[in-house]
């Protein structure tokens, strides 16, 4: 009964152990071997390494840290430039700068906010003044909700939730501002120092995402060859249908409906992963105004939709 009770919450961790070991097995199957993607996860890795080298090697670096005194929550201050910097990255070189850029903007304008909060809160800049809980609960509510009707775009499109083009760097602020206020209410660290700590320690890691983002080997969700791929097993797929119906259908052992959609699946799958990574990298448009290399071309996406309009057929 109970590994019944467990087993949907086991589950999720256990794919993760499975294609871990899967990865170390690796090695052992040339088959499998991808100069391309070793470069990548070298170049993934070395992010890592180099931020861990900043904390322990770096003294400037590692002073912005904060010492509780207290060993149960020291955690809650240390890593906070490594977790920015894994979850910048996106599938395309575009989408994880763009993302990095919506990381730093939520940062800077949470921790302005946060330190705003915290001040009008206390009524003090003094570390020992404590925080009042109702003004702390009234002002985390309104900045958070005024935080999410920004990141909801006007008209019908308001249905959809959060914006997918700049509701990031609104989910970032308002997470910065909440974590940050929250922090110094609990009173582990002095008021500056974890507004600085945290500012700091997120805009570190979001920068070096987005910088290793831009270091080959990348994947560029605007480049034509994923297009050109789809369109490729789109005419494998025409070809093969039309000379299915040249053909008599009645006499074949497998339907003709579901031949079809047999030979369509390559087709599909390769579309799926064209309007994916086009989506990854046209998100935050406004930064294409400035860095004209990030954008997707209009008319790249006017002929992959032509394409999807075709296979439809």
């Amino acid at each position: 009964k109970n590994a019944k009770q467990y087993a949907p919450i086991l589950a999720f961790p256990l794919l993760f152990i499975i294609r871990f070991f899967e990865t170390l097995t690796l090695p052992f199957q040339p088959k499998r071997w991808n100069l391309r993607d070793f470069l990548w996860s070298c170049k993934w890795t070395t992010g890592f390494v180099a931020l861990i080298c900043m904390e322990v090697y770096w003294p400037a670096y590692s002073n912005f840290g904060i010492e509780t005194g207290n060993p149960g929550v020291s955690g809650l201050y240390a890593g906070w430039q490594l977790l920015s910097y894994g979850f910048v990255w996106r599938p395309t070189m575009e989408g994880t700068t763009k993302k990095g850029f919506q990381r730093i903007i939520g940062t800077l304008v949470g921790g302005l906010f946060a330190w705003i909060g915290v001040m009008v809160c206390s009524g003090s800049y003094a570390d020992s003044a404590p925080m009042n809980p109702y003004g702390t609960i009234a002002w985390l509510t309104v900045v958070t909700v005024l935080g999410g009707y920004f990141a909801i775009e006007p008209g019908m499109k308001a249905f959809l939730g959060v914006s997918y083009d700049y509701g990031l760097a609104v989910a970032y602020f308002v997470m910065v501002q909440n974590l940050i206020v929250a922090d110094v209410f609990v009173g582990q660290g002095s008021k500056g120092d974890i507004v600085t700590n945290r500012i700091v320690a997120t805009l570190t890691g979001s920068a070096m995402a987005t910088l290793f983002g831009l270091i080959p080997p990348v994947v560029r969700g605007s480049e034509p060859r994923h297009s050109r791929e789809y369109l490729k097993h789109l005419k494998s797929a025409f070809t093969s249908i039309l000379q299915r119906s040249v053909d008599d259908a009645d006499c074949q052992d497998v339907p003709y409906e579901t031949f079809k959609k047999q030979v369509l699946l390559a087709a599909s799958s390769q579309r799926e992963v064209v309007n994916y990574l086009m989506k990854d990298a046209g998100a935050f448009k406004i930064v294409n105004k400035v860095l004209p290399f990030l954008k997707v071309e209009p008319a790249l996406e006017k002929e992959v939709t032509r394409m999807t309009t075709t296979e439809s057929f």
